[in-house]
């Protein structure tokens, strides 16, 4: 470390100099301390089935008779996906975009 310069700030040389070794660091995440690891790794298994139930439905449908869904449903499931998509998109995009319109 170069004197007079701590984590890339300056500090006083000579008479002025100090560390900050005596501080304490508060660096952890808030709120971990009520997070459940085994329900978080259930709601991933929960996602994956029902997408693959999403995914699958319409396959097995093609070849299982009774599954079979009309062409009207695929296409409105088909757009109802899409416009799921493109809405999370646009509120993803919309903050960045707000905060560069309003700095002068």
């Amino acid at each position: 470390m170069k004197p007079g310069f701590h984590l890339g700030k300056r500090h006083g040389t000579g008479a002025d100099d100090h560390d900050h070794e005596h501080e304490e660091v508060d660096c952890y995440a808030s709120g971990v301390e009520d997070w459940n690891k085994g329900l978080h790794i259930g709601a991933i298994f929960i996602v994956l089935v029902v997408a693959g139930l999403g995914v699958f439905l319409p396959v097995l449908g093609h070849f299982v008779p009774q599954l079979h869904m009309p062409r009207t449903m695929l296409t409105l499931g088909k757009h109802l996906g899409t416009g799921v998509i493109i809405a999370t998109a646009l509120i993803h995009m919309l903050p960045g975009g707000y905060e560069s319109l309003n700095d002068p």
